[in-house]
């Protein structure tokens, strides 16, 4: 006795049918096999979804330890806020805020910063009326950075100090 066939109709993503022939028992394998391809391409999209998530999470830790950073910077140097231009449809409305830092001898600094770091800036700076960016690059910006000389603005007191017994003013010679 022939074991019975089924006539099944396939249809692709462009929505055209194929008729096939098949048996119960191939159609349980196929089945089987689709339900198991399915659960192995939900682990990989788990694994994935994990993976981004981390890397979500480590990006926002660095972008937070720059923004405290910057904020310190701004706290020394002539800063205020300003915001990136509406017209610029590139840009997340998350991360229109720009602070701007006016580095005495080296010009301008600036950050755009995410909407929920704001209130960290907003307690001691200004915002300006109009975008006042002097068109630097990020390049630039690194390399105006790098540039601020050292400026002495404590006294000879408050830079010496202990760090776990070694005196720093004498760079650690005479020890614990």
């Amino acid at each position: 006795m022939s074991e019975r066939k089924i006539i099944l109709t396939a249809v692709d993503n462009h929505g055209k049918e194929y008729p096939y022939e098949t048996t119960p028992q191939q159609l349980l394998e196929q089945i089987a096999r689709l339900r198991e391809e399915n659960a192995t391409q939900r682990l990989t999209i788990d694994v994935a979804l994990k993976e981004v998530a981390a890397q979500t999470e480590s990006k926002n830790t660095a972008y937070k330890e720059r923004n405290a950073l910057v904020c310190a910077l701004s706290k020394i140097f002539p800063s205020h806020l300003m915001e990136h231009s509406k017209d610029d449809a590139s840009w997340d409305d998350n991360w229109r805020t720009i602070v701007c830092i006016e580095a005495p001898l080296v010009g301008q600094l600036t950050w755009h910063i995410h909407k929920d770091e704001l209130p960290m800036f907003e307690r001691h700076l200004a915002w300006l009326a109009y975008n006042n960016w002097d068109g630097h690059t990020t390049e630039e910006k690194y390399r105006r950075l790098a540039s601020i000389p050292y400026f002495e603005v404590l006294p000879a007191t408050y830079r010496t100090f202990k760090i776990t017994g070694i005196d720093a003013a004498d760079g650690g010679k005479n020890g614990i």
